[in-house]
């Protein structure tokens, strides 16, 4: 028999190696998802009650006193235009009434408003348009193109309405109503 040498190699086996890449790749895969910012955080929260905040409504230039305003025109039953005074009509505000219109031919409501007079409006509100529909209301296109949900205006029910003096030459309106 013959005496042949067998060499042992000293060294790792390959499939040590093979382990120990599988395992630094499950290392980085893991560390990578642990810190990706790309995903939001979801956090849970207990209900809480929410408060409006105040809103402040636009400052104009005059100032309009609800308490004695000048009609500066009727375009509907339900809708006229107001301005501090006679001489101030550049600074129109647009009112609206909250009532429903008569159905009885020449009687336009609640109240009849007229262009000249001077009303109360003082029960009324100012708000915003919003999203309200002009649509039926008597203005006209470049009227109501000029308006924006921002746009103040003043609403008021009808029977608020009142008249305090009325334009000379005016017939058959009653002051005080």
């Amino acid at each position: 028999m013959a005496n042949i040498p067998v060499e042992h190699k000293s060294g790792t086996p390959w499939w040590l190696w093979l382990l120990g890449l599988l395992l630094l790749l499950a290392l980085i895969f893991f560390l990578i998802n642990a810190f990706d910012d790309d995903e939001e955080a979801v956090a849970v929260v207990d209900p809480v009650e929410t408060v409006d905040p105040v809103v402040t409504p636009p400052v104009t230039e005059v100032a309009l006193d609800l308490a004695n305003v000048y009609v500066t025109r009727v375009p509907g039953d339900r809708t006229f235009f107001v301005a501090p005074s006679e001489s101030e009509t550049g600074n129109e505000t647009l009112v609206i009434l909250d009532e429903e219109p008569s159905s009885a031919p020449g009687i336009e409501g609640q109240v009849d408003i007229n262009e000249g007079q001077y009303v109360d409006l003082s029960a009324g509100r100012m708000e915003p348009l919003g999203d309200m529909n002009l649509a039926g209301l008597g203005l006209s296109d470049s009227e109501a193109s000029m308006m924006n949900p921002a746009t103040e205006i003043v609403r008021i029910d009808g029977t608020n309405v009142q008249i305090l003096e009325a334009p000379m030459g005016v017939d058959n309106v009653e002051v005080g109503t």
